[in-house]
């Protein structure tokens, strides 16, 4: 079990090593955001939490472009704009 794992994990990295890299860099910024938003639940700053959601959604779509990962793509490119509009009434622009 401990063997397809890590193949799996090492698969990924051969596959495109720079999207890896890429996913790994968003990852930690959507992590990042999850737990702010989850540590101040009950007043979040969340002109703190769209920025880091927003540069985890960037770095997913330029992972799954690379990947050719249609659905994902689709789905961070969602996200990305509800971000903007997100941190815009965070921010009180509109």
């Amino acid at each position: 079990m401990i063997q397809r794992i890590k193949s799996f994990w090492i698969r990924a990295y051969r596959t495109d090593p720079i999207s890896f890299i890429v996913e790994m860099i968003g990852f930690t910024f959507i992590v990042g955001a999850s737990l702010m938003l989850s540590f101040t639940a009950d007043r979040p700053n969340m002109a703190y939490i769209y920025p880091s959601y927003f540069v985890g959604n960037v770095c997913a779509i330029i992972a799954y472009s690379r990947r050719k990962l249609a659905w994902q793509l689709t789905s961070a490119s969602y996200f990305f704009i509800v971000n903007i509009f997100g941190f815009g009434r965070a921010l009180s622009i509109w």
